[in-house]
């Protein structure tokens, strides 16, 4: 992390009252990272959902 982003780290922290600015990084990175991958199993099982229904479609005909 460069200098203007740990900076801009504290700032944020500071704001929402969080002393421990590197806890809080921690806690926001795991929440990012929880919600990517609630979105790619969606995505993932949306396609696959997708491509099952054309393949039992294609072997009815």
């Amino acid at each position: 992390m460069t200098l203007e982003q740990q900076q801009i780290l504290i700032e944020v922290s500071e704001k929402l009252g969080v002393t421990d600015y590197e806890l809080f990084y921690i806690g926001t990175m795991i929440a990012v990272d929880f919600i990517v991958a609630i979105v790619l199993y969606v995505t993932i099982m949306k396609i696959w959902q997708g491509y099952r229904l054309k393949q039992r479609s294609t072997l009815e005909h």
